[in-house]
């Protein structure tokens, strides 16, 4: 049968099952121990026996806010999956010696070093639990004592598209970045740029739709390895300074246009319909850019705007948002044609959270998909607060999320690759 699962994916699925019992705010982590096709004990990440969970008491990793300590900053009150795992098969008087351990994510170095002792033969898993993208110290471990380790990728897609629409589950901003990075260098078609602000360039690419669980975790800016050299993509500073160009409708010099200038009114009329409505509504998307923005194309076709809005219940008098635009800054022909890459924002609350579904046509992976997200992540951060409601997930699709010719070099850096990942 075409769709019949192999025995290492029936496993990896069950993992993903038991992952979704586990309340961690940050890594909903599952994991199943087998032998001879037979599962011998499960579980997934959590507080002890008779604790109360991180959703009702907050997590200890998190500061007053609600935001993401760094790692080193508390003691987390829950225990690894393996751990309880191991619990459950000792409570049970069952042998784990010889087993394969299939799991969401690969071990960190404390539970690896349990697991060489227990004798296990194999681990499997489908994410890394750091995305430093190389061997982890938990890997390396496994190899010195003969341990199998088996990174294992299931499609959830037909095979007709597979490998030309990208699906991917992160944890983080970061991790969504990462994991984008390997699947666009390695997947991608490479093409050439006929027409737009690169045109006569390559860039590598696909469509791609990403679930980002836990994306107020911070920092929200890409790390690169200790002791790299590779510069960052992006700084907190600069996503913060993102922030106001997504609020304001204020434009920099030689800025044609500007997303702030289509959202900043949208944002606060989001807010007051939900505070008013309810969040039983499917009211709320911000769009960014309209149909004429075709023309900003068009060097032969003169285009002007002229947009008005007033509210009658505040002064019937008085305009709350007004913009003139036009394709004139088109008609210089050292100019590049361009219009915006983002086109919207969709919101819903579910379960007292806000969420955001965020659509780009073309987006740059290396330097514009962080801080843009970042940018947009604070922006989803202020309208929870100013709602009443908690942070929830994002969701981000692109057309074409792309990463440039001339980033290519410093990506390869950052995924430890040559350039033969790239060829076609």
């Amino acid at each position: 049968m075409k769709n019949r699962p192999s025995w290492d994916e029936l496993f990896v699925l069950m993992t993903r099952l038991y992952a979704r019992r586990s309340a961690c705010k940050h890594f909903q982590v599952g994991i199943v121990f087998v032998l001879n096709k037979r599962v011998l004990s499960a579980g997934y990440n959590g507080p002890p026996i008779n604790e109360p969970h991180c959703f009702e008491v907050g997590c200890a990793k998190e500061d007053s806010n609600g935001k993401r300590l760094p790692a080193d900053s508390g003691l987390c009150r829950g225990a690894h999956a393996e751990m309880n795992a191991l619990a459950n098969a000792s409570k049970a008087n069952v042998d784990l010696e010889g087993s394969t351990v299939y799991c969401t994510f690969s071990p960190c170095y404390d539970c690896a070093k349990v697991l060489v002792n227990l004798g296990i033969r194999r681990f499997v898993f489908e994410k890394d639990y750091k995305d430093e993208g190389e061997e982890s110290l938990a890997l390396q471990l496994f190899r010195r004592h003969k341990i199998e380790a088996v990174k294992i990728i299931i499609p959830t897609i037909s095979e007709e598209v597979k490998g030309k629409i990208g699906f991917i589950e992160a944890t983080s901003i970061s991790d969504a970045w990462f994991q984008a990075l390997s699947k666009i260098m390695a997947d991608g078609r490479r093409y050439l740029i006929t027409k737009g602000s690169y045109e006569g360039i390559h860039r590598v690419g696909m469509p791609i739709t990403i679930v980002i669980n836990n994306p107020d975790a911070r920092p929200l800016h890409p790390l690169m390895p200790e002791g790299s050299s590779i510069p960052p993509p992006t700084s907190e500073q600069d996503i913060n300074d993102y922030l106001e160009y997504l609020m304001t409708s204020e434009r920099k010099e030689n800025e044609h246009y500007t997303y702030g200038e289509d959202l900043h009114w949208q944002i606060e009329w989001c807010i007051k319909h939900y505070k008013e409505a309810g969040y039983g509504n499917n009211h709320c998307y911000m769009t960014v850019g309209r149909p004429e923005t075709v023309f900003f194309y068009d060097r032969d076709v003169d285009y002007y705007e002229e947009i008005s809005a007033w509210n009658i219940k505040i002064n019937p008098a008085a305009s709350i948002v007004g913009r003139k635009i036009s394709n004139k800054w088109n008609k210089n022909p050292e100019e590049k044609p361009s219009s915006q890459c983002l086109r919207g924002i969709d919101t819903w609350i579910d379960d007292g959270k806000l969420n955001f579904w965020v659509y780009f046509r073309s987006w740059d992976l290396w330097g514009g998909f962080p801080v843009n997200l970042g940018g947009i992540q604070l922006l989803k951060e202020y309208m929870a607060s100013e709602i009443g409601v908690e942070d929830g997930v994002m969701v981000v699709s692109c057309k074409d999320l792309h990463v440039y010719e001339h980033t290519w070099a410093v990506a390869l850096m950052r995924l430890r690759k040559d350039e033969k990942i790239l060829e076609r």
